[in-house]
């Protein structure tokens, strides 16, 4: 019998590279544009994650028995028929298909949330220069700080000198952002603002101009990002089966069978007020059942960062009150770095640590969320957080623009005094709109239109082309920068 050929020994596709091919990283950076797919816990963002990743040096060690040949073809480095991922690995070098790590939880199991320790709060730190072109007493804190030790926490998720580019011009503008393990920020502004570019941008979901992206204070790669995020939508879509298979279903995605998957989140419906819907079709839900089922399968993961894209924006008054306030007890027991992108001031308030306000895609402002709804840095923070009615010094005889809200401004009739602790400008009344419990009294004046609420109907007197005084608490208005003060410095 002919003696057979010895067969040829393959050289490892990636020997020395661990998990990919040979030559220069394609991206090194690990930032390819434009992810797909689903993120586990919420659509729009994509992650799987199957438990911990194979050492690529055990298969080896295992054929060193069975010859040279076999050890060379072990490891990660072979490709398989019909197991070709098609994708990329982390930094952008060919990788077979194969279990993706989960999150790195470190000191824990997979899969598990962490939780904050106890006496350990997170507050902000004092103002600092942290947003280009802001004033310093009101550029806020980019970082938070651990109160029992007074250091800075590490960020779980942050950018740096981040910039996205669509149609021609820069739509985000973000120098510095970092939101620590167990701190909700929000990201407020008005639509078109950027908010959710932002988002999308922090979860590597869409190209950058430049700018680093990080995660754990390290520059992130995509892998590391899905396996951290979850997300929230406005419009969550849920999958044809019942309300629990749904809020399973993003870690059944990550790689657990189907009955664990249902036992690990259970508790979150029952958390999110939605255990007794377990059995429904999730087709059928009202759009707050559909909401609470959407939160229970992206929190039932145990996500290290949570996005919640403004997820009350299309629910009734009634509904979004319940669900922020079942929500804000579940957040306070989280160890997850939680962004709430919003347009409403209240979210914001009963939600969040901290707040950043977004104008044309720039961070104008950022600190305590406290201080930020009660203290605007300038006009356009201004009218973000409620104080719409800007009074120019040409109308009021004071130094600086004064902001208030139109709560605190009130018409006063002809004859009338107006009331004490407060200054007075002069103006004729547009028109008046009934509005349930209250009135709105739009007044018009040589720098604009001022918008005054009054409890009930209008005042006698205070009727459309009334010439009247409008009377602005003082205690209660805010006076402001002037635009020219944050215009940001010219890149060198």
């Amino acid at each position: 019998m002919a003696q057979r050929t010895a067969r040829r020994v393959r050289a490892a596709l990636h020997p020395h590279r661990d998990d990919h091919r040979t030559g220069g990283d394609r991206d090194p950076g690990g930032d390819r544009a434009g992810g797909r797919g689903t993120a586990a816990g919420g659509p729009g963002l994509r992650h799987p994650d199957g438990g911990a990743r194979r050492d690529p040096a055990a298969g080896v060690r295992r054929a060193a028995g069975r010859g040279t040949a076999a050890a060379a073809r072990s490891g990660d480095g072979r490709l398989r028929r019909g197991g070709q991922r098609g994708r990329r690995g982390d930094d952008g070098g060919g990788q077979h298909r194969g279990p993706d790590a989960g999150a790195d939880h470190r000191c824990r199991a997979g899969h598990q949330p962490g939780g904050v320790r106890a006496g350990h709060r997170l507050r902000h730190g004092a103002a600092g220069p942290g947003v280009r072109g802001e004033p310093r007493s009101h550029a806020g804190s980019t970082t938070p700080i651990d109160t029992t030790t007074g250091r800075p926490v590490t960020p779980r998720i942050g950018c740096r000198d981040l910039a996205v580019r669509a149609g021609g011009r820069t739509i985000l503008s973000v120098d510095a952002l970092d939101v620590g393990a167990g701190e909700t920020l929000a990201v407020l502004g008005a639509n078109g603002a950027g908010k959710s570019t932002l988002v999308r941008a922090l979860a590597l979901l869409t190209s950058r101009e430049r700018g680093t992206v990080l995660l754990d204070g390290r520059p992130a790669i995509r892998a590391a990002v899905r396996s951290a995020v979850a997300a929230v939508l406005q419009r969550p879509i849920l999958r044809r089966g019942t309300v629990a298979a749904n809020a399973a279903s993003g870690l059944v995605m990550r790689g657990l069978r189907r009955a664990e998957a249902l036992r690990r989140a259970e508790p979150w419906l029952h958390r999110l007020g939605a255990a007794d819907l377990a059995d429904r079709d999730a087709r059928g839900l009202s759009g707050g059942e559909t909401q609470r089922v959407a939160l229970a399968r992206a929190l039932a993961v145990g996500p290290r960062v949570l996005i919640l894209d403004e997820p009350f924006a299309a629910l009734d008054a009634t509904t979004r009150t319940d669900l922020i306030a079942d929500l804000q007890v579940v957040l306070a027991d989280l160890g997850t770095a939680t962004i709430l992108v919003t347009h409403d001031r209240d979210e914001a308030a009963a939600l969040a640590d901290r707040t950043a306000l977004l104008v044309d895609g720039s961070l104008r402002q950022i600190g305590a969320t406290s201080t930020v709804l009660d203290q605007p840095a300038d006009a356009d923070c201004a009218r973000l957080v409620g104080f719409t009615n800007v009074l120019p010094p040409e109308l009021t005889g004071l130094r600086g623009t004064v902001v208030a809200r139109p709560e605190h401004c009130t018409p006063v009739p002809p004859g009338d005094s107006p009331p004490p602790d407060t200054f007075v400008t002069r103006g004729r009344v547009d028109r008046t709109v009934p509005l349930g419990g209250v009135t709105r009294i739009d007044v018009s004046t040589d720098a604009g239109s001022l918008a005054c609420l009054v409890t009930g109907e209008a005042p006698d007197g205070i009727t459309p082309g009334a010439t009247v005084a409008v009377a602005v608490a003082a205690e209660r208005s805010r006076t402001v920068h002037d635009a020219a003060d944050l215009v940001a410095p010219a890149r060198p």
